[in-house]
Order: C-alpha cells, then sequence, then structure tokens
C-alpha cells in the first residue's frame, strides 16, 4: 500500500490529475481500457473535473464497484450520479449495475456476464482499474462489517439482502476488488485515514482485507 496525503484545498484537483495519469497510461498500453467506479460523495467532484480531460474516452469502458437496488432514476442510484457529474460528459461506454429494467437477481446475473467478458488473472475478471471510496466504518464498495457476503470466497457479484437505510445493494465482491492491475482509494477526513493507518482501529473491517490482500494499492487522501 502507497498512502498519498494531499492538501485539502486542491484534493479534487491533485485526485482528478492523479487518475487522468493512470487512465493515460493504461491507453498507452491497451487498446480498451477497463475501469470500475464507485458512488459516493468523495469520488463525485473529482470525477467531475476528470471529464474536462481530454482523454480517449471511447477506448474506456467504466463498470461500477456496486450499486442500490433502486431505479435508474432515483437520485440516490449510483450510476444517476455519475452519469450526471461523468458519464453524460464523455465519449466512453458505462455498464449500469441495476436500472430497474428487470429484477436484482437477472441484473446481477448480467453483470456476472458481462465481467466474464475481461481478461483474467488466476480465472477471475481483472480490472485495469479499480477506483473506491470508503465510508467511516470501513466498508469498501458495498461489502460492509460483519456481513454474509464478506464470507464469500468465489462470487463475483452479488447482492446485499440486508437492507441499509431502506435500500439493498449489489456489488463486487472481494474475489474482483482484489484482483484489478491497480486500485486508487480515495478518502477524506480524519476518521477515515486513522483506519488505514491503524491496524487496531480497522482491525476485522472489509478495509483491513484489501489492505493486507491488494498488493497495487494507492490511497488518495486528503491531510484534514
Amino acid at each position: 500500500m502507497f498512502i498519498k496525503k494531499i492538501n485539502p484545498k486542491s484534493f479534487e484537483k491533485s485526485a482528478s490529475n492523479f487518475l487522468k495519469n493512470r487512465i493515460e497510461a493504461l491507453l498507452q498500453a491497451k487498446g480498451i481500457v477497463h475501469i470500475a467506479l464507485p458512488g459516493g460523495s468523495t469520488p463525485m467532484p473529482i470525477l467531475k473535473l476528470l471529464a474536462n480531460e481530454k482523454l480517449d474516452w471511447a477506448r474506456v469502458c467504466f463498470y461500477q464497484t456496486d450499486e442500490r437496488i433502486i431505479p435508474i432514476d432515483n437520485k440516490e442510484n449510483n450510476y444517476s450520479s455519475l452519469n450526471d457529474v461523468f458519464f453524460s460528459h464523455i465519449k466512453a461506454l458505462s455498464l449500469p449495475m441495476y436500472t430497474g429494467e428487470h429484477s436484482p437477481e437477472q441484473s446481477c446475473e448480467s453483470y456476472i456476464n458481462e465481467l466474464e467478458k475481461l481478461e483474467n488473472h488466476n480465472n477471475i475478471p481483472c480490472f485495469d482499474l479499480i477506483v473506491l471510496g470508503m465510508g467511516e466504518d470501513g466498508h469498501i464498495a458495498s461489502l460492509f462489517p460483519n456481513a454474509a457476503l464478506l464470507a464469500e470466497p468465489n462470487k463475483l457479484v452479488a447482492i446485499d439482502q440486508e437492507k441499509r437505510n431502506g435500500m439493498s445493494r449489489m456489488t463486487l465482491c472481494f474475489p474482483v476488488l482484489l484482483n484489478a492491475l491497480e486500485t486508487v482509494l480515495l478518502i477524506r477526513g480524519s476518521n477515515k485515514i486513522k483506519l488505514i493507518e491503524d491496524k487496531k482501529a480497522r482491525k476485522n473491517l472489509p478495509i483491513e482485507t484489501l489492505i493486507n490482500q491488494n498488493q497495487n494499492l494507492i490511497v488518495l487522501c486528503s491531510k484534514g
């Protein structure tokens, strides 16, 4: 794990520049680049800035790390937020996890089918880049503390049946999240930074698994 601490005043711009440089490097190395993006409040202003960059977006395919099981026209749907600030401003392909058109189970199977088209490493789909956020409880994507999905050794995508704030969620599972060529974690706030830096604070939380088992993890965090 590599941790880069950034001045709060320049966090969004610095993180946007970092992602731009990583995507440029991937585009130089590959024909098509496959990237998974999170929802949440921290990534959105960063992606809004990134949308202004003149990259060869037509050669980038975006996926989601997780999604609430609510229709795509609901403002709490992650894809809807991503589309507003990012996808609608670039010419990349983007694949929503759940739109409401099909059942959650059918949507989950469809997403697994899409992931199985990716290059694989150790027989597991391999993203070129996964961008993640993190909650103050140490959850990543929609893998929450003590959730049954944390113990799933083989599932690529699954539905967390426990409702959180009244909503179920669909998420990439650890086999995929730990298998990317590169992973960038975006965090703001002292409580979140403590989880990253303090082994005791993050003990048995989903973020601990990411840190311990992902060899290609870069953390971009605001100092304040």
